[in-house]
């Protein structure tokens, strides 16, 4: 959603987030090590005893699959060369799937999550209905008078701001939400704005990770664990997701601040 909004490509989330996102998977992994230390040191099966390829039931099937999984990259590294949109690349490769997995329509039709894309769809009438309306104009302008093109400001704002809305909010209505107050902001001076879909980018995703229902995939993780026989509370995942979306939307603040206003 911020590419399409933003005019930003594949390639351009690549160039700009790839470096934070080491950094971030690093400090991560340390956060990791600290954390649950006493449950590392007790576990008795060690990830080099397991053997991955138990679970591989077909692998001429694999194989076929990881051939759609790498086209589709491709196609997304070079959609802005074909011109032709991510989105399309991704339904082509769907598409792929569907064809060389042999797959019945009743079988793929049931994974696709109906409720999900309902949601969105009525969540996109809802931001439609408020800019129709001149809430979001209404919004922008205040936000464009309050921050006076202080882009440094206006993206500490975003990153910080997104933890906290974001975080009992889903990531995905609430980036819905900011995207037209965004480009609201940037119109001034698209340019020398650009630094300010990155952090939206960034704290909304990061923002993510500060409870269980701030974003799609924790409630699917949370999902699976409980079925697993090792559930995770709201709130134990909440303890544990504040300190992560603590120092990680720091350290991407920092990261912000030096590539695109220090240096």
């Amino acid at each position: 959603m911020i590419a399409s909004r933003a005019g930003l490509t594949f390639n351009d989330f690549l160039l700009h987030l790839t470096p934070i996102l080491i950094v971030l998977m690093v400090a991560y992994l340390g956060i990791c090590r600290v954390y649950f230390r006493r449950a590392f040191a007790g576990h008795r099966d060690h990830p080099l005893d397991m053997d991955p390829t138990a679970e591989i039931t077909d692998g001429r099937l694999l194989a076929k699959c990881l051939a759609v999984l790498g086209a589709v990259i491709v196609g997304f590294v070079l959609h802005s060369v074909l011109h032709v949109q991510p989105a399309l690349v991704a339904m082509l490769g769907a598409a792929a799937m569907v064809v060389v997995s042999g797959s019945a329509t009743e079988q793929f039709l049931a994974d696709v999550e109906w409720e999900t894309l309902v949601f969105f769809m009525a969540l996109f009438v809802l931001v439609g209905g408020l800019a129709g309306t001149g809430v979001i104009d209404r919004l922008g302008a205040q936000a464009v008078e309050a921050t006076d093109e202080r882009w440094f400001l206006v993206s500490t704002v975003l990153i910080f701001g997104s933890a906290v809305l974001g975080a009992f909010v889903d990531n995905i209505p609430y980036t819905a939400a900011m995207l037209p107050i965004v480009e609201d902001l940037v119109a001034a001076d698209p340019e020398a704005a650009r630094p300010v879909w990155w952090a939206l980018a960034l704290g909304a995703d990061l923002g993510g990770n500060t409870t269980a229902v701030a974003a799609g995939a924790n409630v699917v993780v949370t999902g699976i664990a409980a079925r697993a026989g090792s559930p995770v509370s709201f709130w134990e995942f909440t303890r544990h997701g504040m300190v992560v979306s603590a120092i990680t939307l720091s350290i991407a603040w920092v990261y912000v601040w030096l590539r695109y206003f220090a240096i």
